[in-house]
């Protein structure tokens, strides 16, 4: 009884060692199958991203090849706003108050436009002469001003650019005072109040 007993656990063992063997096998096998599902995935991702960025460069390239029309009647809307708000620019003074924007006092200064040219009083007096400037208005009603400015040294420069309030009331700027060979003084300005000129 005990020589079956034996046998039978032997016999146990060996049917236990082999089947965990078995099971062993099995799951490694499918580990390593499993990466190269994984691999695959990413080339099939990178086949599909490349798809995807050709369909787009493709249909930017149509968009610019496609001639961008815009509607006459709001163009023309657009003109006699600018026009309106030239009207409204021209042959008035703005007293404003200028700050470095590397710091220090405000200083005050008058901004002319006048027969539809600009100059500035304190800029005047040092050299810098009328100037075209042209004009701009935005959709949100604001209208952007813009000039350059040449002194008689060689190489000097002012660049103003403006915004004003969409009622014409309030305008704040930025100028930039360029010379030859040294670092540009670049300022901010804000309107304190404003005067039509007579005519």
């Amino acid at each position: 009884m005990k020589k079956i007993i034996s046998y039978a656990l032997v016999i146990l063992s060996i049917f236990v060692f082999c089947s965990s063997e078995v099971l062993a096998a099995f799951w490694w096998q499918k580990k390593e199958a499993t990466p190269a599902k994984e691999k695959a995935t990413p080339e099939v991702k990178k086949e599909e991203v490349k798809k995807d960025v050709k369909k787009t460069e493709k249909q930017k390239a149509q968009k610019k090849a496609a001639p961008q029309t815009k509607d006459p009647q709001a163009v023309e809307q657009a003109r006699k706003l600018r026009q309106v708000k030239r009207q409204r620019l021209n042959n008035t003074s703005w007293a404003i108050e200028v700050v470095s924007m590397s710091g220090g006092k405000p200083i005050k200064d008058t901004l002319i436009f006048e027969n539809e040219r600009f100059h500035s009083e304190q800029f005047l007096n040092q050299g810098f002469g009328e100037s075209n400037y042209t004009l701009k208005v935005q959709e949100d009603g604001k209208a952007i001003w813009e000039t350059m400015q040449t002194g008689t040294e060689q190489g000097e420069i002012i660049f103003w650019r403006g915004e004003i309030t969409p009622d014409m009331d309030q305008m704040k700027g930025i100028y930039s005072h360029q010379r030859l060979g040294m670092k540009a003084d670049d300022y901010s300005f804000v309107s304190r109040n404003q005067k039509v000129l007579k005519k």
